[in-house]
């Protein structure tokens, strides 16, 4: 660098001789400042970056590594359980099973005897009963500022009876007794606020509020639908287990797979549900659309308001949820109906419970499913017959089998609150 300086300095320094000998002066002392302010520029330049450079790489080279990850790596839960041990033919010989496990230290229990009875539709509280009365009069119960109301004044109404009829004051005066651990550990049980895990993609979750945001209208609003959301998947597999005899499976859209499961009813408690749902498809009950000749249909219906700008509009969810056949469970299914016209109907009954039939016969019919109600079937098949006959002017005596006979008497075993399905609504 310095030898390229000199040579520069000499050429300017000839060209200059034939200049004056003021201005030769003049340029030799500028043109040589100039160089030297220009070189130093550039090595204080040059100092900088290696300076920079080392306080990258060297000096504080973790930070910035730190930092360049945290702009592109995630560190994201992803709850798993042990896999299935299986043979050789796939077939499962032990699976992981999630439990709920509740543990107690016996000399501090003890010490509180008072506490031992809350411990005891927390695990069973069978505060309700099948026979259980409930007086919905006059047709709507307060509930803060707001009414609980039905369609119909039902007067007086038992367990059944407010299923069969999907009264939201029985299922608010049912909710009345029982605390609010009780009925959300229910809903939760069941699967209410978190995603099936069928692996769906973009499944959600629902909403089921902690009881600690509660407001104190909250408990009543959601013991017929309200304050909470649910996804029709939800739904269904809440109907799947109880004609599974209380025991959640993990749905699935994989033929063939077999989900975990876990027992979260008792089966008597589940059966006893299903009797009960059973009168909402026949005569008296909101969903008798919903019936399926030749099968016994549990199910409910469900009508509710469209949330909108923090409150609810004049716009519904008309639902029905059921399962077939109820002496030997095959088919969970939900049909939801958003926004239908109000013309010609809105409630799950008038519009839900239809499709509900329709789609259900049809697969019923693909899968071969044999009738569990089969003196009805023979009843109509008969009266067919006859009619039949009576049109081509012969005369037909309907067999004695074919007449349907009363169902039989079910033992009545004490029923919890947990039996009883979401509302989601009246009607």
């Amino acid at each position: 660098m310095n030898r390229l300086l000199e040579r520069f300095v000499d050429w300017r320094k000839r060209g200059n001789d034939r200049r004056s000998p003021g201005s030769r002066a003049r340029a030799q002392f500028n043109l040589r400042g100039r160089l030297m302010l220009v070189s130093g520029a550039l090595g204080v330049c040059a100092l900088a970056l290696v300076a920079r450079a080392v306080d990258l790489q060297l000096v504080r080279n973790e930070f910035y590594q730190k930092q360049g990850d945290e702009r592109f790596l995630r560190e994201i839960e992803i709850p798993t359980s042990r896999g299935m041990i299986t043979d050789r033919n796939g077939e499962p010989l032990a699976v992981s099973t999630p439990v709920e496990s509740i543990t107690a230290n016996p000399k501090e229990l003890l010490k509180y005897p008072n506490r031992l009875p809350q411990l005891a539709s927390a695990l069973e509280s069978g505060v309700i009963t099948p026979q259980s009365v409930f007086d919905t009069n006059p047709g709507w119960m307060p509930n803060g500022r707001w009414r609980t109301t039905d369609t119909h004044n039902y007067g007086v109404l038992d367990t059944t009876g407010v299923i069969r009829k999907s009264s939201n004051v029985g299922s608010a005066q049912i909710v009345q007794r029982l605390n609010k651990a009780q009925f959300h550990g229910f809903l939760s049980r069941f699967g209410y606020g978190r995603v099936t895990g069928s692996g769906f993609p973009g499944e959600s979750p629902g909403n089921l509020p902690k009881p600690e945001f509660w407001s104190g209208t909250t408990k009543q609003t959601m013991s017929y639908g309200y304050g909470m959301n649910a996804t029709p998947l939800q739904i269904a597999r809440v109907y799947a287990t109880l004609g599974n005899g209380g025991r959640a499976v993990v749905p699935t859209f994989i033929k063939g797979e077999a989900g975990e499961s876990a027992q979260v009813l008792e089966p008597k408690i589940a059966n006893e549900v299903l009797r009960m749902m059973q009168t909402v498809t026949e005569p008296g009950g909101t969903a008798t659309q919903a019936a399926i000749l030749g099968y016994h249909v549990a199910g409910k219906t469900g009508t509710a308001r469209i949330s909108y700008n923090g409150g609810y509009s004049r716009r519904y969810n008309a639902f029905f949820a059921g399962l077939v056949p109820v002496d030997n469970p095959r088919f969970s299914m939900v049909v939801v109906l958003k926004d239908p016209d109000p013309t010609l109907g809105y409630t799950g009954g008038l519009v839900s419970a239809p499709v509900f039939r329709n789609v259900m016969e049809g697969a019923l019919r693909l899968m071969d499913v044999p009738p569990d109600d089969i003196d009805t079937w023979l009843a109509a098949q008969a009266a067919a017959d006859a009619k039949r006959s009576r049109q081509a002017g012969t005369t037909v005596a309907m067999p004695r089998a074919a007449v349907p006979t009363a169902m039989p008497a079910v033992a009545a075993p004490p029923v919890a609150l947990d039996a009883l399905p979401a509302a989601g609504g009246a009607r």
